[in-house]
């Protein structure tokens, strides 16, 4: 019985770790997206994405495939198959930024496991912000 509360503590920790690493992602790629286009990169605050949190909870209050991103006192959920939003706003070129987020690599994939409650094996995936395979 011992073992099965390590197991299940050790799999909420990876997943934890995992969805930390998917949320640096997204802070990465909306960074490096800000600054690509700016004229003038001091122009940009990029503290606001500091603590930009991403949160998936299937028990949550919608029932398609979901994720939050808050940003700040703002939040907005977006469906995880088509990037729409259900609700909320944290700004409408953020929100873009997100959905183009979405559509790279594996990250769509990733949000999905974690909707379903599955662990990402690494050897089918990876957690990198511009990881075009």
């Amino acid at each position: 019985m011992l073992d099965v509360f390590f197991k299940k503590n050790d799999n909420k920790l990876m997943a934890e770790r995992e969805i930390f690493q998917l949320e640096d992602s997204l802070k990465e790629f909306l960074i490096n997206e800000l600054t690509r286009d700016a004229v003038d990169k001091f122009s940009v605050n990029l503290n606001r994405y500091k603590n930009l949190k991403l949160l998936i909870d299937p028990a949550g209050r919608f029932k398609e495939p979901n994720f939050k991103v808050q940003v700040g006192i703002f939040e907005v959920y977006l469906t995880i198959e088509e990037g729409q939003k259900l609700s909320g706003s944290i700004g409408s070129s953020d929100e873009l930024l997100i959905m183009k987020w979405l559509d790279f690599g594996s990250n769509r994939a990733l949000l999905r496991m974690f909707w379903l409650g599955e662990s990402i094996d690494k050897s089918k995936g990876k957690i990198v912000p511009f990881d075009l395979e």
